[in-house]
């Protein structure tokens, strides 16, 4: 999975036109709508292996804590077109896919701030997901729709940035709070700004190459956080911290 390609912001966005001619995305216009208004939603985008019907391995139990204990909060998948056939291949980001993603959540934010005026957010990303949040961050920096995202958590994120708060590595402590993702050189500033305000928290695996390129752990370690409790403890006890549950 090593080789994730430089992305730039306007690289991203330049496709979007293009790729909603082009890419059908089934469910979407049913995924956008709701019956109500709730006191928060959780954003989740998966892994670029992961199929559209699932929530992101990484947080499927930290997500499961939140709605059971935050009352009020339910949670949407990112639609956008992965590929969970991709299996011990490598595999490269492609602009087309994650502007698509990139560009889902900003039409879903930008109609539920009108609709829900109340109504606060929660990120969630795992590898390519976190990527897509990323440049959804930088481009409500802000904004009012900034202001009702109260929290961010990432996982196995190729953006991610050394020395910022909120970097931990999968058991809470700093191991790799000074990592390098393998695509840094195209991390969108907007992450940094976030994450000083302390709303955002990025789980780094010592040994995984993605959000640690000079780690040297096998593959699977990438795929390690959903089965390791210590972070679905720490991510859980994050959201509900910022979210306001108890």
């Amino acid at each position: 999975m090593k080789g994730f390609l430089t992305l730039s912001l306007l690289a991203v966005f330049g496709l979007a036109s293009a790729v909603a001619g082009h890419i059908s995305m089934p469910h979407t216009h049913k995924t956008l709508l709701i019956d109500h208004c709730s006191k928060y939603v959780l954003i989740a985008t998966r892994g670029i292996r992961e199929a559209q019907s699932d929530l992101p391995g990484a947080f499927k139990t930290t997500i499961n804590n939140v709605l059971f204990r935050v009352s009020g909060s339910r949670v949407v998948n990112t639609v956008y077109p992965t590929n969970a056939t991709l299996i011990d291949q490598p595999v490269q980001i492609d602009y087309a896919r994650t502007s698509v993603g990139v560009n889902w959540i900003r039409d879903f934010l930008n109609r539920e701030t009108q609709v829900c005026p109340d109504q606060s957010y929660a990120l969630l990303g795992f590898s390519e997901g976190a990527i897509i949040n990323s440049f959804v961050l930088d481009t409500y920096q802000g904004t009012g729709v900034d202001k009702r995202i109260k929290a961010v958590l990432f996982a196995g994120n190729p953006f991610h940035t050394p020395n910022l708060t909120g970097n931990v590595d999968e058991n809470g402590g700093n191991l790799t709070h000074g990592a390098e993702g393998e695509s840094i050189s195209a991390a969108p500033a907007g992450v940094r700004t976030s994450s000083e305000s302390g709303r955002v928290l990025d789980f780094c695996f010592l040994g995984d190459t993605i959000c640690n390129k000079a780690g040297s752990g096998p593959e699977e370690i990438h795929h390690s956080y959903g089965k390791t409790p210590s972070v679905q403890r720490i991510g859980t006890d994050f959201l509900i911290r910022h979210l306001g549950g108890k």
